[in-house]
């Protein structure tokens, strides 16, 4: 039986996703950053209450985590991937080999986590300082709300992103210790098992891009 994934399609649809979640995690950067600017007292007003206010820590870490995950490493990957499907890249080099998909794809399921996390500290944060003041017109509860939705939005993406690369691995027999694993016998420059092909005008003999 054949693989159902069709590798241009994959590729098309993770460079789009991947864009997106950049997007997104600008707008949580944004927010987050001036949610506390509109203190006037640059503190963070999640999880706040009638004596204290929150911890800093509460949206760096939403800011951080933006920063790593939908910035810096996003940025690495829609360049890499853009160069694969414009054929600038070899399919079956280093950066695209065995080794490097699983750990993109552990990185993937990474960042769903850690973005999962900050969506949690946001909503019930805002939610805990709404419950001692009332946060009806107040500026940065209006900035926590853009933050809190682009948060969200990308926990739901970076878990599809993750889905699709672990069951195109999975697809492949690429993930060690599942049935099915095999060891493909194309081989990179550095020794590993390649995961993709050299970009040809004939997709259908290319095996699934995760």
């Amino acid at each position: 039986m054949g693989s159902i994934l069709d590798y241009n399609a994959v590729l098309k649809i993770r460079l789009l996703v991947y864009m997106l979640l950049i997007a997104l995690g600008f707008v949580v950067f944004v927010a987050a950053a001036v949610m506390k600017d509109e203190t006037h007292v640059g503190i963070c007003p999640l999880y706040g209450d009638k004596l204290t206010a929150g911890p800093q820590t509460n949206c760096n870490y939403a800011i951080a985590v933006a920063i790593l995950f939908q910035a810096l490493y996003l940025l690495f990957r829609v360049s890499t991937s853009a160069l694969l499907y414009a054929g600038k890249i070899d399919g079956n080099g280093l950066l695209f080999c065995e080794c490097m998909e699983l750990i993109y794809t552990i990185i993937d399921f990474l960042a769903f986590f850690f973005i999962f996390i900050a969506s949690c500290i946001l909503s019930v944060g805002t939610n805990v300082t709404c419950e001692n003041f009332n946060c009806e017109g107040v500026s940065w509860a209006t900035a926590s709300a853009a933050a809190q939705i682009a948060a969200w939005f990308s926990t739901l993406l970076w878990l599809f992103v993750f889905a699709i690369a672990f069951y195109a691995l999975y697809d492949g027999g690429k993930v060690p210790c599942f049935k099915g694993y095999k060891k493909p016998k194309a081989q990179n420059s550095s020794g590993d098992p390649a995961v993709y092909p050299s970009i040809t005008s004939d997709s259908s003999s290319k095996p699934v891009a995760v």
